[in-house]
């Protein structure tokens, strides 16, 4: 990345800090991975519920009204 000091002179580019390779899992007690538990398993639900649906109207020949 590139940093500009605050008089306008201009650095070397330096290499950018390492990242760690796996990002550390965030405690299941936090209130956002409680809310992404409950969309994924909502979501799962619903592809399910909807792939439900799909059978049945193929199994009816497609006409559904």
């Amino acid at each position: 990345y590139y940093e500009a000091p605050p008089d306008g002179r201009h650095l070397l580019l330096q290499p950018a800090p390492a990242a760690p390779a796996v990002a550390p899992a965030a405690p299941a007690s936090w209130p956002h991975q409680q809310r992404r538990q409950a969309l994924d398993e909502f979501a799962a639900a619903a592809a399910a519920a909807a792939d439900a649906q799909f059978q049945d109207e193929e199994e009816d020949g497609g006409r559904r009204v």
